[in-house]
């Protein structure tokens, strides 16, 4: 398996700290961490990485959603919604994740 280069767009410094870590433990590299959705398109389309994983709700006026549309759309790269409700810190590790990927 190749190592993959993925961009972090998360607004919660412990969960972004922690999604590196797994994206490590699994022989990938983070390319960025950001924490806005316009940092997140704007660093996307200058690093041009292989997959973005984005929190849904980020700092400022363009949230995940909308920044997942530009970089899917305009850029051509894959974004990842990771499920919040299956965090730790919400009681229900453990009992499956879902994943929301979005392709253009």
């Amino acid at each position: 398996m190749s190592e993959a280069s993925i961009l972090i767009a998360e607004d919660e410094a412990l969960a972004a700290m922690d999604l590196a870590e797994t994206v490590k433990e699994l022989g990938h590299g983070v390319a960025d961490i950001v924490s806005s959705g316009s940092a997140a398109v704007a660093r996307a389309a200058q690093l041009k990485r292989d997959l973005v994983l984005m929190d849904i709700q980020l700092e400022g006026e363009k949230d995940g959603i909308m920044a997942a549309a530009v970089i899917i759309n305009e850029l051509h790269i894959p974004v990842d919604l990771p499920d919040r409700a299956h965090r730790p810190e919400n009681g229900r590790a453990g009992k499956g994740h879902q994943t929301f990927r979005l392709s253009g």
